[in-house]
């Protein structure tokens, strides 16, 4: 017992570390233990869809096979699989088919989505995680087992049913093999008896990195953990070849490009639109009843967009020798686009998608709604493709802009990003765009929402008022004339601290009583049984004469309104006692619009859980 408590201890502090807080420090010492040893492994946050994803580096090792790696990786593989295959393909582009690969290949492994703030060093794109490397199986899954006394009328089936999944599931399955490989003693699984100790696996068991590795391709539990993956370096796509419409004998060496060609505004604008561009070596282009058209790519680069369009970029009087009409209507694979010398990246953006058979126009517009925000975006230029990693459709959004200071926040990006909109956007003058790839988000974890959760409507408008810095006074004494007499009554004050003062009665009050408080110049509102959150508000906001605004909306980033996303709150803007922007909204916020709105300095009420 002593051996499993002190194992208990040790791995809880170390390899629990992988999914929850990352706290032990770098520069502590190494904590070596007979049966194990505290070691550091790098992992890399790559960036995928508005997430960031922890990945492992793994080189591919003889007899490795695809599947054979999932099983063993991640609890993003474990939840959903489709998912974490579309993650993998998007993460290592120069895997071509994910059925064939070779020893030596690097791979990022998607291991799980982290949370901005999550991880230590998750801004800079490598995280080092301590965590235990221990040999024996039994010896990890001791660390996330627990004691358990069988009682009168149980059985192992139902026991781990209740844990893992129902009867026959593959998850039912790895739960009946760990219990057999915690309790050796245990002969056969279906004869127990009340009063017995045994040791069932933890459900959470599933969610540690290391959890697929413990089974082989059978399902069956491995004596031993395979040995840690070795560092590498994050995989190199290998580098793009011309690609030739027939056999060739090898090319002529390409002429160095002219010096209007620009190509690093090509470059980048087939980075934006997500195109391939080839600029080196001859293509061959078959034409009719004549010979093949050969196409210096280092003078006319070709560009290929996501929807199979080919375009050749041309900043000449001729191509090749052709008048341009005159190869136009001899290439039957391919389009000619005309640019200026030089050209900047907003020029070929422009009239690459003008000719390349995509959704673009000035102003287009696209629409994120979900209870309690809506979001719509406008872009110059919006290119929509079909993503193959896992055939969802996603739109590109293309805007030049001034400065830095007029890029949309990285939350609003990110939160876009998720729901398959990409916002690309060009400062004016630069060839290319900041980089995200490789690195972790920059925000700090998300602020918690102030929640107003009371059950009565008296709690909620006490609440509400120390939300907003006012004052809430129940149970106060009023005096007012009545039928020529003056009469005493209890009611409720708030008051804003600014010389605006409210009576709020919750049904005391009656008849001609409420008429003649308001002639007394003293406001009062009814609030009536069963009136909701957001109507209690709109009354006291509306009571104080106090300015607000119903359903705010806000632009994302500090430029236009013209190309910019704008983001609409179902709820209301008002001024707190001390002089802050207030955002009340009537139902949660998705945690990135949170943080764009405290960004902004607002403060963020939320009405209800």
């Amino acid at each position: 017992m002593t051996h499993r408590l002190r194992w208990h201890s040790l791995l809880l502090t170390a390899i629990l570390l992988i999914i929850g807080s990352f706290a032990p420090a770098r520069g502590e010492a190494a904590q070596e233990e007979q049966e194990g040893t505290l070691e550091y492994k790098n992992y890399v946050v790559r960036y995928d869809r508005g997430w960031d994803i922890l990945c492992e580096p793994y080189k591919i090792q003889r007899n490795d096979w695809v599947l054979k790696i999932f099983r063993q990786k991640g609890e993003i593989a474990h939840k959903d699989f489709r998912e974490f295959l579309g993650i993998f393909k998007r993460l290592n582009p120069h895997i071509k088919d994910v059925n064939r690969i070779r020893p030596g290949q690097m791979i990022d492994i998607p291991l799980r989505k982290v949370q901005p703030g999550g991880l230590p060093g998750q801004a800079s794109g490598v995280v080092t995680i301590p965590f235990v490397s221990i040999t024996e199986v039994v010896d990890l899954l001791n660390s996330q087992a627990q004691t358990y006394e069988i009682q009168r009328g149980d059985t192992i089936s139902q026991l781990i049913a209740e844990r893992f999944g129902a009867y026959g599931s593959i998850s039912y399955a790895e739960g009946v093999k760990m219990l057999q490989a915690l309790n050796p003693t245990i002969a056969d699984v279906n004869k127990i008896y009340a009063g017995q100790q045994i040791y069932l696996p933890n459900p959470e068991v599933r969610q540690q990195p290391w959890y697929r590795s413990i089974f082989d391709a059978d399902g069956n539990i491995v004596k031993e953990v395979p040995s840690a993956a070795p560092k590498q370096p994050a995989p190199v796509a290998p580098e793009d070849r011309p690609i030739s419409t027939a056999a060739r004998t090898e090319p002529p060496p390409a002429a160095p490009p002219t010096p209007t060609t620009n190509l690093a505004a090509m470059d980048a604008a087939a980075r934006i639109v997500g195109a391939t561009l080839q600029k080196k070596g001859t293509y061959y282009f078959p034409a009719d009843n004549r010979p093949d058209v050969e196409l210096d790519l280092s003078r006319y680069p070709l560009m290929e967009l996501q929807n199979g369009r080919r375009l050749i970029l041309n900043t000449e009087e001729k191509v090749m020798g052709f008048e341009p009409e005159i190869l136009d209507a001899l290439l039957q694979t391919a389009a000619i686009v005309d640019l200026p010398e030089n050209p900047t990246t907003a020029q070929v953006l422009e009239r690459v998608l003008a000719s390349g058979g995509s959704a673009t126009g000035t102003g287009e517009g696209l629409n994120v709604s979900i209870p309690g925000v809506e979001l719509q975006i406008t872009a110059k230029w919006i290119e929509t493709v079909a993503d193959s990693s896992d055939n969802t459709e996603r739109h590109i959004c293309i805007t030049p802009i001034q400065t830095d200071a007029e890029r949309t926040p990285e939350a609003i990006v990110r939160y876009l990003d998720q729901h398959n909109i990409t916002l690309k956007e060009i400062q004016a003058g630069a060839l290319d765009l900041a980089e995200t790839e490789g690195k972790g988000e920059g925000l700090q974890r998300y602020p918690v929402e102030e929640f107003l959760t009371a059950g009565d409507q008296q709690a909620f408008i006490s609440q509400f008022a120390t939300s907003m810095g006012f004052t809430f006074s129940p149970n106060v004494t009023i005096s007012f004339p009545y039928a020529g007499i003056q009469v005493k009554a209890m009611s409720n004050l708030l008051s804003t601290g600014k010389g605006s003062e409210l009576l709020i009665d919750f049904g005391d009050l009656y008849g001609d009583a409420i008429t003649s408080i308001k002639k007394t110049g003293l406001r009062i509102v009814q609030i009536e049984v069963g009136d909701p959150a957001a109507d209690i508000v709109t009354k006291v906001l509306q009571g104080l004469n106090l300015a607000h605004r119903v359903n705010p909306h806000y632009l994302a980033a500090n430029r236009a309104a013209q190309f910019n996303t704008s983001v609409t709150i179902n709820g209301f803007e008002c001024t707190t006692g001390s002089g802050q922007k207030a955002v009340i909204a009537k139902t949660s916020l998705p945690a990135r619009i949170v943080s764009f709105l405290k960004g902004k300095g607002l403060k963020v009420i939320i009405l209800g859980g």
